[in-house]
């Protein structure tokens, strides 16, 4: 019978779970050992923050000089590209002249300008929209992969005269 109902445990729910907890604390009240399992529960929350409060040094194993020869080369290509990020960021940061914002509205200034023309053929890559500037000087072009290409237009040639 005890195995039964260890195995129903492996499927109870929460409410299962619940009512099993309150019967075995009515059980334990029934003979009075709840003040004793709660001294001992506190018994051994204090010998955990004891424990904790050792210091605990790093583990290391020695590695293969293999390990050692590949960690350093991802040192090496790691290290100067992070170097390089952080010196951007704190560039970005010191020098107040550079907004992204003013940028972002500069770019979308510079592309209400264009007059919308496209097809889908027009470079290595499917295109998803193309545009001309008012005076035919710039040409960009919109991919799927969101990458934006600016051409400029030096010859100007009519192939087909509107009517």
């Amino acid at each position: 019978m005890a195995v039964r109902a260890c195995l129903r445990r492996l499927g109870e729910r929460e409410m299962e779970r619940h009512d099993r907890l309150r019967a075995l604390m009515v059980w334990l009240e029934a003979d009075g050992q709840v003040d004793r399992l709660l001294r001992a529960q506190e018994d051994d929350h204090a010998a955990r923050t004891g424990e904790e409060e050792q210091i605990q040094y790093p583990f290391f194993t020695k590695g293969t000089q293999e390990l050692l020869k590949a960690r350093v080369d991802i040192a090496q290509y790691s290290l100067p590209r992070a170097k390089a990020r952080i010196e951007m960021a704190k560039r970005c940061h010191e020098d107040s002249e550079e907004d992204p914002e003013a940028e972002a509205e500069l770019v979308m200034k510079q592309a209400g300008e264009f007059v919308l023309e496209c097809s889908e053929i027009g470079d290595d890559r499917p295109l998803i929209g193309c545009s001309f500037s008012r005076d035919a000087s710039m040409l960009t072009t919109r991919y799927f992969l969101l990458i934006i290409r600016n051409y400029m237009c030096f010859v100007h040639v009519c192939l087909k005269q509107m009517p």
